[in-house]
């Protein structure tokens, strides 16, 4: 099985206007930032790589083997 890492991605994007109200007593300033980050994980157990479950442990091996799974982050 060959483990491929997906290319992380980061979007940033914002904004800002601003301008006087009253020249040189008040003015209006707004601004707005946002990001957003996919950072593809997954969750894998190192020790069940090569384990060789016996009749005693198949369920525990079973349950763990199934919460093996990607995610973003």
């Amino acid at each position: 099985m060959i483990n491929v890492k997906p290319a992380e991605s980061l979007q940033q994007w914002g904004g800002a206007i601003g301008g006087p109200i009253q020249r040189d007593k008040l003015f209006v300033f707004v601004s707005y930032e946002q990001q957003k980050g996919v950072q593809p994980r997954r969750v894998v157990f190192p020790s069940l790589i090569g384990f060789t479950p016996t009749a005693a442990n198949t369920s525990a091996y079973n349950f763990y083997k199934s919460l093996e799974e990607p995610f973003d982050k």
